[in-house]
């Protein structure tokens, strides 16, 4: 099955390399924007995104969800399934 992963936090990281090592195909991962943090407000990458890229997926950092542009995007990857590991 061809799937979009969203998440963002460290919790979310096990969901997304158990993905990564089933039969699905993960056609991009969805997280939050790179924030600024620590004194210095280095900007510094999502958990998600640090392991996603190492995994070699194509990562997607929308401002909002509901972009047209963005949900374009996510059509053009024609998946069956999104899959989101989220805190409420």
């Amino acid at each position: 099955m061809k799937v979009i992963y969203l998440g963002t936090p460290d919790f979310a990281i096990p969901a997304l390399q158990r993905l990564h090592q089933s039969s699905h195909e993960i056609a991009a991962v969805v997280t939050g924007l790179d924030q600024p943090a620590g004194r210095g407000r280095q900007t510094n990458s999502p958990p998600v995104k640090q392991h996603a890229l190492k995994l070699g997926y194509p990562v997607l950092q929308p401002a909002r969800l509901g972009e047209p542009a963005f949900l374009e995007q996510v059509a053009a990857f024609a998946v069956e399934l999104l899959v989101v590991v989220s805190l409420l």
